[in-house]
């Protein structure tokens, strides 16, 4: 596999986490599922074409370099991610939690917390 073919995938890869990275900031939500599924797809692209290429090529520093980069870069984009997902999750749990009667006891309705029931085994009190 020519050696340009991987420098333009690599390219692509990285013009698409500069994308994932300006969605992100920006909040916009349709974007990043676009960018992010283009970022897999070329993802998928460098892997099937780094399959064809010769391992001399591959042991080339400023390739191997790139590759990394692109690779940390992914890693970093993940990391913010689960920061935002547990960042949203906390707050709908806190939104959630205030709209939402304390669960302590069960509700009155519940098999637990209805009120007391005269079995009619005591008729009569004596003291």
């Amino acid at each position: 596999m020519p050696l340009p073919q991987v420098e333009n995938a690599l390219t692509q890869a990285e013009l698409r986490l500069d994308a994932v990275s300006n969605a992100l900031l920006a909040s916009d939500l349709t974007e990043l599922d676009l960018v992010s599924d283009q970022l897999r797809q070329t993802a998928m692209e460098i892997s099937r074409l780094l399959q064809g290429v010769e391992p001399a090529i591959l042991r080339q520093p400023a390739l191997r370099l790139r590759i990394k980069r692109i690779a940390g870069g992914v890693q970093h984009q993940r990391e913010a991610l689960i920061r935002r997902a547990v960042t949203v999750e906390r707050g709908l749990h806190v939104l959630v939690e205030g709209a939402q009667p304390a669960a302590t006891y069960a509700n009155a309705s519940g098999p637990y917390a209805s009120s007391g029931k005269s079995s009619g085994a005591f008729k009569l009190l004596v003291a």
